[in-house]
């Protein structure tokens, strides 16, 4: 039997954030404020860097505080500690970069933050990421929920409250769709029914106790 194949992956550096940047002043940037990240920070984008896996260090990595999924089964976890433990890992994190106040790049999670915090329980020092750009907040907060759904079942209440979250988005922001409900329109950014929507929204009525 042959040897198995190593994979080696770029390392990302300051320096070598600094240069993408550097060589993209003009490419888009997008003011997030205090919106996600409770701090002045900037997202902004390094196509340079996309579309290519990368090595990158735990310390740049910022979790979603507005990640969608609110619980994660300690028996999963302990699955997937167990698989990278053996065979680490296979599939990157996807992330989006971002300035913080210190001016330091930094990179912040839409999907693959069970597999972060997986490396840091197991002492890992770097993490395999795909770089990504979405145009605003709400381009964001979609992509993870769709990204998280895909890779493991949410449950209700929490797609009830990413869905609440979004129709608030078209109440405030409502844009050319004036004459479509929020709902309608969470509905069909999800691709899901209307009546879909309505039914997970009407959870978030019942008792605490009981969602």
């Amino acid at each position: 039997m042959g040897k198995e194949k190593k994979e080696y992956f770029s390392v990302i550096t300051p320096e070598l954030l600094k240069k993408a940047y550097l060589s993209e002043m003009d490419e888009s940037t997008l003011d997030i404020g205090e919106e996600i990240l409770g701090e002045n920070s900037i997202l902004i984008r390094l196509s340079g860097l996309e579309n290519k896996i990368w090595n990158c260090p735990l310390s740049l990595i910022t979790p979603n505080p507005k990640q969608p999924r609110e619980y994660f089964d300690p028996q999963k976890m302990l699955e997937l500690e167990a698989t990278i433990s053996e065979v680490g890992q296979k599939e990157p994190i996807k992330v989006v970069p971002y300035f913080k106040n210190d001016e330091e790049i930094r990179f912040f999670i839409i999907d693959g933050e069970r597999r972060y915090r997986t490396l840091q329980k197991l002492g890992h020092e770097t993490i395999k990421v795909s770089i990504l750009w979405e145009e605003s907040i709400e381009d964001i907060m979609d992509t993870s929920l769709i990204m998280n759904i895909s890779r493991a079942p949410h449950n209700p209440i929490e797609i009830a409250k990413a869905y609440q979250r979004r129709a608030l988005d078209f109440e405030r922001n409502p844009g050319e769709s004036t004459r479509q409900r929020p709902t309608v329109l969470v509905a069909q950014r999800y691709g899901v029914h209307e009546t879909t929507v309505l039914a997970h929204l009407r959870l978030l009525e019942l008792p605490e106790e009981i969602q």
